[in-house]
């Protein structure tokens, strides 16, 4: 849900009829007939648990100015090396 929509839809009462709501998709009139909560079941839980943790590390990449080096690549073996020897 973008923002400004988002906004207008929780701040109003049920029952209310929100004044136009200017989005990236155009103008919107809301209207809020109810509220309640849903139970997910696992699988639906577990996308939205995935989405809020990309979004929350998207936002902390930016906020922090995070940068990912990727040489460490080069350096980890890809086949782990077992000793023989019992060393």
């Amino acid at each position: 849900m973008v923002a400004a929509f988002e906004t207008a839809a929780f701040d109003l009462k049920v029952g209310e009829i929100s004044q136009p709501v200017k989005s990236e998709f155009g103008y919107h009139l809301i209207q809020v007939l109810g509220r309640g909560h849903i139970a997910l079941d696992a699988e639906a839980y577990e996308n939205a648990r995935q989405a809020a943790f990309q979004e929350w590390l998207a936002e902390a990449r930016t906020t922090y100015n995070v940068v990912v080096h990727d040489s460490w690549r080069a350096i980890v073996p890809t086949d782990p090396a077992l000793s023989t020897t019992g060393q």
